[in-house]
């Protein structure tokens, strides 16, 4: 049996939501005065990615190159980053979503929400 979740596309959109709520839970605790806003407006930004993948696929297909294509492009769309595809996001956990994402392409090794 494979570790990680099966690599469904509604089980890498929860990779990414899973990573965004982490990230702002360990940025609340550092900061002095934690942005309550923050958590709404990166689900909200979520929210909008996957509207945009599921245009193009079934949430329990597996996940594809073409499908990936269309989850990068919508990460890029809804999240700040320094340039285009081939340049990093600006958050951290966009950047793990797409390691893990390209890593399943490459290797199928299975997503993972303690990765």
């Amino acid at each position: 049996m494979s570790k990680g979740i099966p690599p469904t596309v509604r089980n890498f959109i929860t990779v990414l939501v899973s990573k965004l709520t982490d990230y702002d839970e360990k940025t609340s605790r550092r900061e002095k005065r934690p942005n309550i806003y923050r958590l709404g407006h990166l689900l909200e930004a979520a929210q909008r990615v996957e509207s945009e993948v599921l245009r193009h696929a079934q949430p329990d297909e597996e996940m594809t190159q073409e499908i990936a294509d269309h989850m990068f492009l919508a990460m890029n769309k809804n999240f700040t980053v320094s340039g285009g595809r081939d340049d990093k996001f600006d958050l951290p956990p966009l950047r793990n979503v797409v390691k893990q994402l390209e890593a399943y392409l490459a290797t199928k090794k299975n997503p993972s929400l303690v990765r």
